[in-house]
């Protein structure tokens, strides 16, 4: 309590292991990002001469007025080496005159965790380093606060209001021919960008045995055979056929439900042809989507004036746009992003990066989506692009939630709302698979997911994927090997899975969760959509194929219906 009012920081929660905030150090204000810690003492933040710091916020006395010190060493083995320096500390809505804290030269700690820029310390002024006094005394020394008291509210509901990173879900249960999984109910992540259906491994395990597969690759001439995977959501139940979690490549057929972590993650499966946005003027605007071997779907967006033309990912498991820069030396087979050639470009390239996927630096321009204006939005030209070296599209447009955003660049969705191009913060899917090609879940009257689980919907993922368990029992259910394989000449014998949302069935039949491909010697392989993963449902695009999502930006939710002449 501050003489009558709160100190209020907001805390991320990144996956329940640590919770980040803000702060700010020096005046004018620098701000980090730091993990509130009750096992630590110090407050620390990486220099600005820390060498491989970055992709960090970075602190540099010399732009701060109010900054004293004498740069006495500093170190906390495995964690941090660098001097003491003191400065004013913005903490919420107040300010600590003089704290004492150390500014990193080399961080260890980083080559475990990139997620925040520093630490700072709540335990004792006992287990200091340097036996600095910590700010939590000095907020009580100076009266900035009356008591010595400060208290947390860590919520690890990812779907909570505070904090919302990925687009998650309500999975009442699911079913595969007779098999449940997410018995309990289960939470699963919605995101396009990931191909397949992801949940914990005994799940997927589960639901591999339910479908009579024993691995991944199955034979394409069972895949009609294999059962419905059924998700339930809401109540309603949503039905995966084969078709949809048996992914065929090349005549390949495969199960596109992998084993993950505890969360589900529902990926694409199915191709979008229609992202619709309700817009402020009664219009929609409509962005044809390609499909990619059922693993991903893409469109075009332009950049720039006049516009460079992109073709993207539209992922909700991600926040950030960005795209090939024509500084990048290995992006030949892609377009490239030039800056020079846009008469509304702004930037000043700070540092951007998202570790496996893109490395390089911010940028500001005006965006043309289906037809309608973004004004300067920022994002990522990439001058080192791992995560689209292999695919057919140039960058990614991410979906998600800013509090998952690297840099937290507002993400192009929310510029939109504040800009009036739509009135509604809804955006829609359907991800509609080739012609060839479950929370509650139920299969062949094998109940999962008992007493309902959590999902994360995941329209970059193309599986279903869920607890080990769950999985093997509808990899039982519906007659799969432990890879998910099954015998494609008895697809047609395969029963549907059916999941319970809210309180609606939402059945899965064979057609949507076995994916068709053949191996190097033509063969039909049929393998059902799912995979094992962690704790959590996440429903990809196996289950998303099957059905229309809505996304609710502005009440984060998430709505399914029925596809019409699907």
């Amino acid at each position: 309590c501050l003489n009558g009012h709160l100190i209020r920081i907001p805390l991320r929660n990144f996956e329940n292991l640590y919770y980040t905030g803000v702060i700010g150090i020096g005046s004018p204000p620098q701000n980090f990002t730091v993990n509130f810690d009750t096992g630590s003492s110090n407050l620390f933040v990486p220099s600005i001469t820390c060498e491989s710091c970055q992709h960090k916020n970075l602190y540099n006395s010399d732009i701060s007025s109010t900054y004293s010190g004498t740069c006495k060493p500093f170190s906390m083995p495995g964690w941090i080496d660098g001097c003491e320096a003191t400065d004013n500390l913005v903490l919420g809505n107040s300010i600590i005159k003089s704290q004492t804290f150390a500014e990193g030269f080399n961080v260890p700690l980083y080559k475990t965790s990139s997620d925040y820029d520093g630490l700072f310390g709540l335990a004792f002024q006992s287990i200091a380093q340097n036996n600095i006094v910590p700010p939590f005394y000095n907020l009580v020394n100076q009266n900035i606060i009356s008591k010595g008291i400060f208290s947390f509210w860590l919520n690890g509901n990812v779907s909570d209001e505070n904090g919302a990173t990925h687009w998650t879900i309500e999975i009442n249960g699911g079913y595969v021919n007779g098999y449940n999984f997410c018995q309990n109910g289960c939470k699963a992540i919605v995101d396009s960008g990931a191909p397949w259906l992801v949940g914990p491994s005994t799940e997927v395990e589960a639901i591999m045995e339910a479908i009579g597969i024993d691995s991944h690759n199955i034979d394409c001439n069972l895949r009609s055979t294999l059962p419905t995977i059924t998700f339930t959501m809401n109540g309603k139940d949503f039905p995966i056929e084969p078709e949809w979690y048996i992914s065929s490549v090349n005549g390949v057929c495969s199960l596109a439900i992998a084993t993950g972590t505890d969360v589900w993650m529902l990926g694409v499966v199915i191709v979008i042809l229609l992202i619709a946005i309700n817009l402020s003027q009664g219009k929609i605007i409509r962005i044809p989507l390609k499909n990619h071997e059922n693993l991903y779907y893409y469109g075009v967006i332009g950049i720039g004036t006049p516009p460079q033309n992109f073709t993207v990912n539209f992922d909700t498991g991600s926040s950030n746009l960005f795209v090939p820069s024509v500084k990048c030396k290995f992006c030949q087979n892609k377009n490239l992003y030039d800056s020079k050639n846009s008469t509304t470009y702004k930037g000043t390239c700070k540092p951007f990066a998202m570790p496996g996927w893109v490395e390089g630096c911010e940028a500001t321009d005006n965006i043309i989506f289906a037809g309608d204006l973004l004004k300067e939005q920022i994002f990522a030209e990439g001058h080192n692009v791992d995560a689209t070296s292999e695919t057919v599209y140039d960058g990614l447009f991410g979906l998600a939630f800013q509090s998952i955003a690297t840099n937290n660049i507002v993400p192009p969705f929310y510029n939109m709302l504040e800009q009036g191009l739509f009135e509604e913060p809804v955006f829609s899917f359907w991800l509609n698979r080739n012609p060839f090609h479950k929370f509650g879940v139920n299969i062949n009257n094998v109940e999962l997911c008992k007493g309902g689980c959590t999902a994360m919907v995941d329209t970059g993922a193309p599986w279903i994927v869920g607890p080990d368990s769950e999985i093997r029992a509808i990899y039982k259910a519906i007659d799969a090997d432990k890879n998910g394989n099954v015998d494609c000449r008895f697809l047609d014998q395969l029963p549907t899975i059916t999941f319970t949302i809210h309180g609606t069935i939402f059945p899965i039949e064979p057609y949507w969760y076995i994916n068709l491909t053949e191996d190097i010697d033509g063969k039909p392989i049929c393998n059902a959509g799912f995979m094992r993963g962690g704790g959590m449902w996440m429903l990809g695009d196996v289950f998303l194929g099957r059905y229309y999502s809505v996304y609710d930006v502005g009440n984060e939710r998430i709505g399914f219906a029925d596809v019409i002449n699907k």
